[in-house]
C-alpha cells in the first residue's frame, strides 16, 4: 500500500512510473500482473483492444508518426503509471526523454530463437470459438474487431515480423533480427544504471532490487490468455485472485468471455432438461398405455 501511495504521489507530481520497453511475448503479461503487485498500473497491449480511443490514437502515433502527447494521455487520463508491451513499448524513447528520471525495463526471452517460437505459435489468425469470443469481447466493449487485425499487423512491421502470412526462413530471419536490433538499440541508447534487463524467469529479486522495492511474499505471477499453460490449474487462477495478480485488462476480458459461455452453459443446461422431462414423459406416457391394455386384456 505505502509503496502504490509513494508512486500515485509521484504521478500526481509529474512523474512516471516505469517504462517497459519488451517487445511481446517476452513475459509481458506476467510482468504486468507483477507490477501490480509492487504498487504500479500497467499499459498492455491487450488494453488496445479493448478501448477502441486508446487503439486508434496509439495508432496514429506508432504507425502514422503522429504526435506523442495525446497517446500519453490515453494512458495517463485511465491512471496508468507505467508502460508495457506493444503499441506502448515503441513510445519507449519518448517516455525516456519526457520523464528523463524513470527507469526503463527491457523484459527479454532466453534467446531470440526462444522468442521467434513462442511469438510465432500464437494465434494469429483466430477462427472457430476463439474468434466468436473476440467478437463479443469487441461488441461488449464497442471496439472495432475489423480493424483490430490490422492494427496487429502493423504493430509486428515496426519490429520485421508479419505472422498474418505463412512462415519463411526469409521472414524468420527477418523477424528475429528485428528483435535483437530492438534490444541493442534500448540497450545502446539508455544508460545502465537505468536500465534493467530483465527475463521474468529471474522472479521477484532483481526486479524488486532494480526498482527499490521490498519483495513481495507471494509467488511470481505466469500468465498467458493467448496460450494456455497445460500445467495451470484452476487453483492457480484462483490463488492469483486472491493475490490481486489478475489485472483490468483480463478481467475485461474475463467478463465477457464468462458471460457468453455462461449463457451457452445456461441454455445448453436447460435444454437439456427439457429434453429430459419431455423423455420422460414419453415414456410415462407408455407405461401407462401398456398398463390400460394389460387390464383391459
Amino acid at each position: 500500500v505505502l509503496i502504490g501511495v509513494l508512486l500515485d504521489l509521484a504521478h500526481a507530481d509529474g512523474g512516471f512510473g516505469l517504462i517497459g520497453a519488451g517487445l511481446p511475448c517476452t513475459g509481458t503479461q506476467s510482468f504486468v500482473a507483477a507490477l501490480k503487485k509492487l504498487g504500479y498500473r500497467s499499459s498492455h497491449g491487450l488494453d488496445t483492444f479493448l478501448n477502441q480511443t486508446m487503439r486508434d490514437t496509439w495508432s496514429a502515433y506508432a504507425h502514422g508518426g503522429g504526435p506523442f502527447e495525446p497517446a500519453l494521455k490515453t494512458i495517463l487520463d485511465v491512471g496508468m503509471n507505467a508502460t508495457n508491451d506493444v503499441p506502448f513499448a515503441f513510445a519507449w524513447k519518448d517516455l525516456a526523454e519526457r520523464y528523463p528520471d524513470t527507469k526503463v525495463v527491457l523484459t527479454v526471452r532466453d534467446s531470440a530463437e526462444k522468442w521467434y517460437s513462442s511469438i510465432s505459435s500464437k494465434t494469429h489468425n483466430p477462427e472457430g470459438a476463439l474468434l466468436m469470443t473476440m467478437q463479443f469481447n469487441a461488441w461488449y466493449w464497442g471496439s472495432d474487431m475489423n480493424s483490430y487485425a490490422g492494427f496487429l499487423e502493423n504493430n509486428q512491421r515496426r519490429y520485421g515480423c508479419n505472422f498474418r502470412v505463412p512462415q519463411t526462413p526469409q521472414l524468420r530471419e527477418k523477424c528475429i533480427q528485428g528483435y535483437t536490433d530492438h534490444i541493442e538499440e534500448v540497450k545502446r541508447t539508455i544508460p545502465s544504471e537505468r536500465l534493467l534487463v530483465y527475463n521474468v524467469k529471474e522472479g521477484w529479486e532483481p526486479l524488486c532490487k532494480f526498482l527499490e522495492v521490498p519483495v513481495p511474499m507471494l509467488r511470481f505471477p505466469k500468465r498467458d490468455i493467448t496460450k494456455p499453460n497445460p500445467n495451470e490449474t484452476w487453483a492457480q487462477l484462483w490463488q492469483d485472485i486472491q493475490d490481486d495478480a489478475i489485472t483490468g485488462s483480463m478481467w475485461m476480458v474475463l467478463k465477457p468471455t464468462m458471460i457468453l459461455w455462461g449463457s451457452f452453459l445456461l441454455f445448453g443446461c436447460c435444454g437439456c432438461c427439457c429434453l429430459c422431462r419431455c423423455f420422460c414423459r414419453c415414456l410415462c406416457g407408455r407405461s401407462n398405455a401398456s398398463a390400460k391394455a394389460g387390464k383391459l386384456d
